[in-house]
């Protein structure tokens, strides 16, 4: 998550912005754009059009601002990125204040999915899949937290603060290690749980994917 202590490394100003374009501030990172693969759980929207604006100056004194051209054919553009709608919403006002007065909250995997939800049995939650892509959870599957995945087995010890902790070896002979699998309805609140602890790079997966390759 991108702290607001950080922002305005280098600040530019409107003229700057208008001289340089948006390729420039591309090409300086300032914009960055997104593929599904790299949108988080939640941004915040500052700006949106059905084609990229000709004037930037929008982007004002933000440190990085991420592009992502969505399937209703708008180019929206976002200020940060957050594992859930709380840790977003503690830095909206903030955004606000830097003069991005529209600004709100975007669950990604409605932009991603389209727009809608798969079906109305499943659920979009701030839980994200590997690669830290949106996952549409179906309350009446299993599901687990992936921990950690490592070349060399460890210890089941190294988990303890997870609870109980199912042990795998794949294909590809990586070990991985993920919580006890749980209901989809129990799912969202477990993998906030896991990163709250540390598991920074925690995931959600369905438990099918791995029950074959279990090591009791």
């Amino acid at each position: 998550m991108m702290s607001l202590l950080m922002v305005v490394a280098l600040v530019m100003t409107s003229a700057t912005i208008d001289a340089q374009g948006l390729d420039a501030l591309r090409t300086s990172k300032q914009i960055v754009t997104w593929s599904d693969e790299d949108v988080p759980a939640y941004s915040i929207q500052i700006h949106a059009s059905k084609t990229p604006p000709t004037d930037p100056a929008f982007v004002r004194s933000a440190d990085v601002i991420y592009e992502y051209n969505s399937t209703d054919g708008f180019v929206r553009y976002f200020y940060g990125k957050y594992d859930s709608y709380a840790d977003a919403n503690k830095n909206l006002q903030a955004v606000r204040n830097m003069g991005f007065n529209g600004a709100f909250i975007s669950n990604m995997s409605k932009l991603v999915n389209g727009g809608a939800s798969s079906t109305a049995a499943k659920k979009s939650t701030g839980v994200v899949t590997r690669g830290n892509k949106p996952i549409t959870i179906d309350p009446n599957k299993e599901y687990v937290v992936q921990l950690g995945a490592f070349r060399y087995p460890l210890y089941i010890s190294y988990f303890e603060n997870a609870g109980e902790v199912y042990e795998y070896r794949l294909n590809d002979k990586i070990f991985r290690y993920t919580t006890k699998p749980c209901k989809g309805t129990e799912i969202e609140e477990l993998f906030y749980k896991m990163r709250k602890l540390g598991y920074e790079k925690a995931f959600v997966i369905e438990y099918e994917t791995y029950a074959p390759y279990r090591i009791d």
